[in-house]
């Protein structure tokens, strides 16, 4: 059997999800959406494959990762703008549709192997969204498809279905023909409406039918299917398949530069198996994600030790010059280029604030005031980068980081020990599993924000012994919470959604609490 799965448009109604890949590639459950979608068909199933926005991405990974799969890719010049529709590229891959088939759009997730066996055209259908808008509807009559209504039918007596998006093609020499000689929106239904007046038309009810092709029903399927979800990115994702965590990036040098770091960092990173463009992938560390362990201040402390011993190796860096100004680019002017991007992304602009009650200027007027001459004197270090508790796995006899950084400005090397100081600062201010469970607040009206985020009882400890550690190594914590904040205001535009915003605001908040409580003191 042939399987057709349109993945050719913008997927504009996720955006900003979809800001810098297709939709297919947002993770669910740690699998992007089209593995789903694959996974319900026999593996000996024929795809045909209609790329479009961000079809090099979709493409690298289905053959790098579904090998035992077949499939036949089909360009669409013309995804956007006008001429641009499901009916454009349906007549487009007519011309490798040689048999009956199952048309599959690229946003239904079906979890159950799917029937291959049909005697007629048919539409799969569920109760589920019936009364919304988001999809065509559906009547019967007589164990047949009465009637395919539009999205905003509103039934009186009748009881209605939701199309689901995919579909048995019997007659596919018809189907091309009517296709091709159709210049409409409605797609696949200019051929199912023919079938439905001729009263041939079958149904398949769907139990287990998810949607992931707008915010609601998305939201609904993460919730329904996924048991652990990561911090959604915008330009980024990780995904589990075969006892493998495969990691993609939308940036092609960016990947490159994390497999060369891989072998800088050596046995305190996992081992790259392979990479592409877009993609690396290494084994499946055994052990605890460090933030889910509930880690101890005794377990803390060793974890301290270790990354002295293997990760902050101090180097005879002689380039010191080089380094301040690679500080400078890091720290500076990436924070000035993430900021733009965030009101870019967000449609905010730079306004005095009242934020929990106090007032503060300007983002650009905190930036000014920051001691910019301390902040780039860098001590440079093997570093990791990202160093979070969930980038740290508590293994049987050690620790395993994972998800590093590519470089410190354009070093591959070294980096500033602050960076990684602040970033495990920024993971116990901020829990993620609170951000995941929605343990946070922010309310916006006009320039009054209001911004809260559940504390974790665990984690005073552990914090009290970090700053201790900070002050009695001689390390600055005028530079730990300067850097803390640049870090909450530099993930921002990364993230969607309302936790982008409360991150800025949070940011702005301590890069202004700092700045005044070190106002009449000495910094060092």
């Amino acid at each position: 059997m042939t399987v057709l799965i349109p993945s050719a448009g913008l997927g504009s109604r996720l955006k900003p999800q979809t800001n810098f890949f297709n939709k297919t590639m947002i993770s669910i459950d740690n699998l992007p959406a089209i593995s789903h979608i694959i996974n319900s068909y026999d593996i000996k199933t024929d795809f045909i494959i209609a790329l479009g926005y961000k079809g090099k991405h979709l493409k690298e990974y289905l053959q790098y990762y579904h090998t035992k799969n077949k499939f036949k890719f089909i360009n669409i010049q013309n995804y956007s703008g006008p001429g641009s529709s499901l009916n454009t590229t349906l007549q487009r891959c007519s011309k490798e549709i040689k048999s009956d088939f199952i048309f599959h759009v690229n946003d239904a997730i079906i979890k159950q192997k799917i029937s291959q066996n049909f005697d007629n055209d048919t539409l799969f259908i569920s109760n589920k969204y019936s009364k919304s808008n988001y999809f065509r509807k559906i009547s019967i009559k007589k164990k047949k498809i009465d009637n395919i209504y539009s999205k905003n039918y509103k039934p009186k007596k009748k009881i209605i279905y939701s199309y689901i998006g995919v579909a048995y093609i019997k007659d596919y020499i018809s189907f091309n023909k009517i296709i091709n000689n159709n210049n409409n929106d409605l797609g696949e239904l200019n051929y199912f409406k023919i079938s439905c007046s001729n009263s041939t038309l079958d149904y398949k009810k769907i139990s287990n039918w998810y949607d992931t092709g707008n915010h609601h029903t998305l939201n609904d399927t993460v919730r329904e299917l996924s048991k652990f979800q990561n911090l959604s990115k915008l330009d980024e994702s990780i995904y589990f398949k075969s006892n493998r965590v495969i990691k993609f990036y939308v940036s092609k040098p960016l990947v490159k530069k994390r497999v060369i770091r891989a072998k800088i960092l050596n046995k305190s990173v996992p081992k790259i198996l392979s990479s592409s463009k877009y993609f690396y992938s290494y084994n499946y560390v055994k052990g605890d994600v460090f933030a889910n362990s509930n880690p101890s201040l005794y377990d803390f402390k060793k974890l301290m030790i270790f990354l002295e011993k293997k990760l902050w190796l101090s180097t005879d860096y002689k380039f010191k010059k080089t380094f301040k100004k690679q500080c400078e680019n890091f720290y500076y002017h990436k924070t000035k280029l993430r900021i733009k991007s965030f009101y870019q992304i967000y449609k905010i602009s730079d306004n005095e604030n009242i934020i929990n009650g106090k007032k503060y200027p300007k983002l650009i007027n905190l930036i000014s005031s920051i001691d910019w001459k301390i902040i780039n004197d860098g001590i440079p270090v093997l570093f990791h980068g990202d160093l979070h508790f969930e980038n740290i796995i508590k293994t049987k006899k050690s620790f395993k980081l994972i998800d590093w950084r590519d470089s410190f400005d354009k070093n591959l090397k070294v980096g500033d020990i602050y960076y990684d100081f602040a970033k495990l600062y920024h993971g116990l201010l901020v829990k993620h599993s609170f951000v995941k469970n929605n343990n946070f607040y922010i309310f916006l009206k006009n320039k009054t924000i209001k911004i809260h985020i559940k504390k974790f009882k665990g984690y005073e400890k552990i914090i009290k012994f970090f700053l201790q550690y900070i002050k009695k190594s001689n390390y600055s914590l005028y530079k730990l919470n300067i850097i803390t904040a640049l870090i909450f205001l530099n993930i921002s535009p990364l993230h969607s959604g309302r936790y982008g915003i409360f991150l800025y605001f949070l940011g702005k908040k301590m890069l202004g609490d700092t700045i005044n409580n070190y106002k009449n003191e000495k910094i060092i």
